[in-house]
């Protein structure tokens, strides 16, 4: 067996942007009626009333190497002055980003979970609110950024994203990159319902470079992560919480014992890979979050 010592510290960390590199494109427009009408109408239902303010449209290759799409980037404002995107990709709807200006706007679900459970958290305020509608997941999703006023991870600027249930999908103490600049995959999705029967894609972010698919299966939240090389797309790893009334294998914790004799631990992680699969054990009452993994599969075949 594999066994790795972990220190788990909190960090600040700014997540570097998705880059786009475009073969051509069109400065932006200011005038609504250049939209396509299959764009215009599609846009007229979704957001109704919302003032244009610009809209951007490039064919070529983007963060994910589809060179050959057309992106249409439509910025809008509604009668509250919230600001709108909605992302079309060959002239079909792919997402729609709209900016809050206030918790208050949130649904009933949603704030009741942060004044229950993140209220020492956000005293200073939300610096982000963003609801977000992917053409390729279910109902929306929500990503809210904060400055933590917690002393173990003080001025660290956490990501926080919720299911319109209220539910807690991921939780970063650094930045996400920005959404407005990444996409999920249909191939992506195809896999995780091929490997994970069952499985609903709760929510989408890039995180560092990774596509992580918040996914509920069995009524567990998985997050699996996918990576680009190149033009080559792979699985890197899916992470959960030890599901309530799952057990620990004996050979894990028989090796957990001979590591780290007498170690206490307030929480399990279950993570999977092409290499096997893996045990985090977590003391959740030291200011350090120490931690120990351990290996139940390991096969270095699959590297």
């Amino acid at each position: 067996m594999r066994i790795k010592k972990l220190f788990w510290l909190s960090l600040c960390v700014i997540g570097l942007g998705a880059l786009c590199s475009c073969d051509s494109s069109s400065a932006p427009d200011d005038n609504a009626t250049s939209l396509p009408t299959q764009i215009s109408d599609d846009l007229a239902k979704r957001c109704p009333g919302n003032t244009i303010e610009k809209t951007f449209t490039f064919t070529g290759s983007d963060f994910y190497g589809h060179s050959d799409s057309e992106k249409t980037y439509v910025y809008s404002v509604d009668k509250n002055k919230d600001e709108w995107l909605v992302i079309y990709t060959d002239r079909s709807w792919s997402r729609t980003i709209h900016t809050l200006k206030d918790v208050i706007t949130l649904n009933e679900a949603v704030r009741f979970r942060l004044f229950n459970d993140f209220q020492e958290d956000i005293k200073n305020g939300f610096s982000e609110i963003k609801e977000v509608s992917q053409n390729c997941i279910n109902g929306k999703y929500y990503i809210l950024r904060y400055v933590s006023d917690i002393p173990a991870a003080k001025n660290c600027e956490h990501t926080l994203v919720m299911g319109a249930d209220g539910k807690v999908l991921k939780l970063t103490t650094y930045q996400l990159n920005n959404i407005d600049d990444v996409r999920p995959l249909a191939s992506d999705i195809d896999w995780i319902a091929k490997h994970y029967d069952g499985a609903s894609v709760a929510a989408y972010v890039n995180d560092m470079g990774n596509d992580d698919y918040i996914t509920m299966h069995n009524g567990v939240v998985k997050n699996i992560c996918f990576k680009s090389y190149g033009s080559e797309r792979k699985w890197e790893k899916t992470e959960y919480d030890l599901p309530q009334g799952e057990t620990v294998p004996t050979t894990v914790l028989d090796n957990l014992n001979a590591s780290a004799p007498g170690f206490n631990y307030t929480q399990v992680t279950v993570t999977e890979t092409p290499i096997g699969k893996s045990y985090t054990f977590i003391d959740g009452t030291s200011p350090e979050r120490i931690g120990h993994i351990i290996w139940a599969h390991l096969d270095t075949q699959g590297l």
